[in-house]
């Protein structure tokens, strides 16, 4: 039986690394304002996806929670496979346990999935990796599951042998709030009156592309303050995006002809259309 469940704790934990690498990578591709090298098209979109108001939740991006979710899979199943080598169980309640632990991790895993996948399905949109990593959360499952055939427990057996699992991930849960919270709150420090400022880029003829549901573009909004509503703003979920945009935000100026991919500053777009940005007003003391 030992020899059984070695096996299958060494597959939970290929699982995990490999879940874990591609996570850390979707962590990146979150973070980045260029195409990824999985954007194929409109629908078979890594960047939709990844942008999108559903790949955060608390402030938390979700393939942050990827990451935990797989090294904890990885940590859990490497402890149970080191038990069951060593044969220290004398009843092997402490096997049973953390067997059922591990199925329930999964399950967790599984619900994440669902959340996702209709994510996906509102945005009209499938992110290559996202779906990887979703077939080897499956495949987890699966095999946490042929660890429980047969096994007799009481969740009390179980809350007490991996008590300290959960609180270990509740700390790290609390740590990466507070972390996120703080990472990515918008800059409060807007100047004012930037009116001027976004009718001077719509005269010179500098459009913004992007999209309604990018986080990038939110971010983008806000620090363009009360010069936004003045900028000619393409939506490009809507069929607003005539041009060939390959990442949101884009900035567009057509004569004379140029291109900005990704957040701007102020002080570069105002470089990129030749406008002059008003004058903060002195700091009162």
């Amino acid at each position: 039986i030992n020899a059984e469940y070695m096996g299958i704790c060494a597959r939970l934990m290929a699982i995990g690394l490999l879940g874990g690498l591609l996570s850390v990578y979707l962590v990146h591709e979150h973070y980045q304002t260029g195409p990824a090298f999985c954007d194929l098209n409109s629908i078979v979109s890594c960047t939709k996806v990844s942008h999108s108001p559903y790949s955060v939740i608390f402030g938390i991006p979700v393939a942050v929670g990827g990451v935990l979710w797989n090294a904890v899979l990885t940590a859990l199943a490497a402890a149970t496979r080191t038990k069951a080598y060593t044969n220290l169980i004398k009843d092997n309640r402490w096997l049973r346990c953390h067997c059922v632990a591990l199925f329930l991790w999964c399950v967790a895993g599984m619900m994440f999935v669902g959340y996702f996948i209709t994510a996906e399905l509102i945005l009209q949109a499938v992110c290559l990796l996202c779906t990887l990593v979703h077939c080897l959360t499956a495949c987890a499952c699966w095999q946490a599951y042929k660890l429980t055939r047969g096994v007799s427990y009481t969740l009390g057996e179980v809350a007490q042998a991996v008590w300290h699992w959960a609180l270990a991930v509740g700390v790290v849960l609390v740590a990466l709030l507070i972390l996120f919270s703080n990472l990515d709150t918008p800059e409060a420090s807007v100047p004012p009156n930037l009116g001027t400022f976004g009718k001077c880029l719509t005269r010179r003829g500098v459009q913004m592309y992007g999209s309604s549901t990018c986080s990038h573009c939110q971010h983008q909004k806000h620090s363009l303050g009360d010069a936004f509503p003045h900028i000619v703003f393409h939506d490009c979920d809507n069929g607003g995006c005539s041009q060939n945009i390959t990442s949101y935000p884009t900035w567009i100026r057509t004569t004379p002809a140029g291109q900005l991919k990704g957040i701007q500053s102020l002080a570069t777009l105002a470089a990129f259309a030749n406008c002059s940005l008003p004058r903060l007003p002195p700091a009162s003391h």
